[in-house]
């Protein structure tokens, strides 16, 4: 709802960080191949790279639960580019990244496949189990939680949403994951 975005339409600046990105990755490709070649820091990477997905999926909770934070304590947000904005960046970054080290070592474990991979028994039921709560999700996030029984409604590509049918999907995809073969066997 901004007045100004740099991503809609895309703007020149846009282009610009583009385009010294990928000058960056051409320019540094020779020394990081060079230094990849030494068994320590190849190391490092397999191992960092074993955690890129849980860092990847819980930064942004990391990111909601600082910021929740703040807002219960009632702490003021300084106006976004004054000095006071730029100087609190440095302890909002690190707590960030503390908050998200320890989800990410709270959830590592999850991350690591338990068994060979391949298609599970019920992999069908859970898939429409999710594609059915994306959906809800999605229905939600357009017509909202509040005047459930106002009406509102909103039209998702073809299909027509409303808050109760949204909760009805919901419903539907959580009794489709929960019948599933692992969630049975999880349970047990």
């Amino acid at each position: 709802g901004a007045a100004v975005s740099n991503m809609s339409p895309p703007n020149a600046a846009l282009l610009a960080h583009g385009c010294w990105l990928i000058g960056a990755a051409l320019l540094l490709r020779g020394p990081i191949e060079r230094a990849l070649r030494r068994p320590r820091v190849w190391t490092a990477v397999v191992a960092a790279n074993g955690l890129a997905m849980t860092a990847f999926l819980w930064h942004l909770t990391a990111l909601f639960a600082v910021q929740g934070t703040l807002v219960a304590a009632g702490a003021p947000g300084p106006a976004v580019g004054s000095w006071v904005w730029w100087a609190t960046r440095p302890a909002l970054l690190a707590g960030y990244a503390a908050v998200t080290v320890l989800l990410i070592a709270a959830f590592r474990r999850v991350d690591r496949p338990s068994r060979p991979l391949g298609p599970p028994p019920g992999a069908a039921r859970s898939a429409a189990g999710m594609v059915l709560g994306v959906i809800a999700v999605l229905g939600f996030s357009a017509v909202g939680f509040g005047g459930v029984l106002a009406g509102r409604t909103a039209t998702m590509v073809v299909l027509p949403v409303t808050p109760l049918r949204c909760l009805a999907l919901l419903a539907a995809a959580a009794l489709l994951l929960r019948l599933a073969p692992a969630a049975r066997a999880a349970r047990r």
